[in-house]
């Protein structure tokens, strides 16, 4: 069976793209609702015209978190929301859409580590999406879109998307393609403050 991904980074810009079987197909940035339809719009166009079962795979917060407070994620459930408008109007039922918290896709893809910086962590999925996209640059929210896709058809990813999807929809015991295991992620290093070594005062020596 194929399937047809479509991977959300949900916020007041978001990141979208869109997989067939692994395969990056196309991808980009969503700025307002009609950003937001044409994006399930594609996917589900894609899918028919592959013959795919489409599912939707978006990020998830954590409450309260180092970069979660009040205010942004009263902002991020209400990108969610606009997005959940666009999926229910391009026809995708809401079974076949699954959640994946932030350090669960991130640790699939772009790997362990602690003291990481956000902007460290920006660098490495932009760094990843880039070698999978074959672009030179591009937006960290569409780059973020693009690793949740590929946490997806990892195989941790699917087990964790077969569990929420009805029975007749499991994607199997079908194993990941490898592509991402060929691609070399920059090496991150946790941010370490500089260790200051106390100067020593010297007295004056004396006249001779």
């Amino acid at each position: 069976m194929t399937f047809c991904t479509l991977a959300i980074d949900p916020g007041r810009v978001s990141g979208w793209a869109i997989f067939i079987d692994g395969d990056r197909v196309t991808s980009g940035v969503a700025r307002n609702a009609v950003d937001r339809a044409n994006a399930a719009q594609f996917a589900r166009y894609f899918a028919e015209s592959r013959a795919s079962t489409l599912i939707v795979v978006a990020e998830k917060w954590t409450p309260g978190g180092k970069f979660a407070g009040a205010r942004t994620m009263a902002g991020l459930g209400a990108s969610w929301g606009l997005w959940i408008a666009a999926i229910e109007n391009a026809a995708i039922p809401k079974s076949r859409v699954f959640r994946v918290h932030t350090q669960t896709w991130r640790a699939g893809v772009l790997g362990g580590g602690r003291g990481i910086t956000r902007e460290q962590w920006d660098m490495r999925a932009q760094h990843l999406a880039c070698a999978l996209a074959g672009l030179d640059a591009i937006d960290d929210n569409e780059a973020d879109a693009i690793c949740i896709g590929a946490w997806a058809y990892t195989p941790k990813g699917r087990i964790a998307v077969d569990g929420k999807l009805p029975k007749r929809l499991r994607l199997g015991a079908a194993t990941c393609a490898g592509w991402v295991a060929g691609v070399a992620l920059p090496v991150c290093q946790p941010k370490k403050t500089p260790s200051v070594t106390p100067s020593r005062s010297r007295r004056p020596k004396r006249p001779g």
